[in-house]
């Protein structure tokens, strides 16, 4: 994306009331935001992080940590507390992000998005002049090392293997059921190359996808490469998102 696109977008979003629910991957996408803003004297984001009630300016980015990381329930709950307790139903658009330890191995995928799912349908319900765009649950990194050789060898996955099949289970479920409504998805970034081929395992036939390892420093978090990515994207939905408003 150009200079003058990203300007345009920033432009934009700057004009609307923005949460963004989160924990540390979340961070690597803000602070990729705001590295986006930065060389444009006339782009006046406010960037604010609030966890209580707050005077809150006419427009902003505003985020939250929320819930309990490996406790998907609680971060769908705190969400919709959040909407209502700080904002009061008063956005223009509102995305919540899981974490990838969110989902492991012994998850159910489907009582995760299940939760997610009523979550999302009763803020609607509630507060319908919110556009809600959906996220999917970033990746991991290949493991590396001689037990994950011999695995391969035997053709046995991994811990980190079993634990993004099933992320990639759930975003699966999430980008088809949300097919018509905006999705920010994450993994597809995480995953995809600059020449667009994806990072990929293959597990009885299948092909999953997983975190390249170029755009990590700790198999998990993005590095400033990958956080760059991801707040390009995000910039150009929430972009899309505005003019549809």
């Amino acid at each position: 994306m150009d200079n003058k696109a990203i300007h345009s977008q920033l432009l934009q979003i700057q004009l609307n009331k923005i949460y963004f629910g989160h924990q540390s991957v979340g961070n690597n996408i803000i602070n990729g935001l705001k590295k986006l803003a930065t060389p444009f004297s006339d782009v006046n984001i406010n960037f604010i992080s609030v966890n209580t009630p707050v005077k809150l300016p006419a427009t902003y980015f505003t985020d939250s940590y929320v819930g309990e990381n490996t406790k998907p329930d609680t971060k769908c709950e705190s969400f919709a507390q959040q909407i209502g307790q700080i904002f009061s139903g008063n956005l223009d658009i509102a995305l919540m992000k899981f974490c990838y330890v969110d989902i492991q191995s012994e998850s159910n995928v489907d009582a995760v998005f299940n939760k997610y799912q009523a979550t999302i349908d009763s803020l609607k319900n509630r507060y319908p002049n919110i556009t809600f765009v959906h996220v999917t649950i970033p990746l991991v990194s290949k493991t590396v090392g001689w037990k994950q050789f011999i695995k391969s060898l035997l053709g046995r996955a991994s811990a980190d293997e079993i634990e993004n099949i099933k992320r990639n289970l759930f975003n699966s479920k999430l980008t088809e059921y949300y097919r018509t409504e905006p999705i920010f998805d994450l993994a597809a970034i995480e995953s995809t190359y600059p020449n667009g081929q994806r990072e990929s395992f293959t597990q009885d036939g299948q092909v999953y996808y997983r975190l390249i390892q170029e755009y990590t420093n700790d198999g998990g978090h993005l590095n400033e490469k990958a956080s760059q990515l991801a707040a390009m994207k995000l910039l150009e939905i929430l972009a899309k998102v505005t003019e549809k408003r």
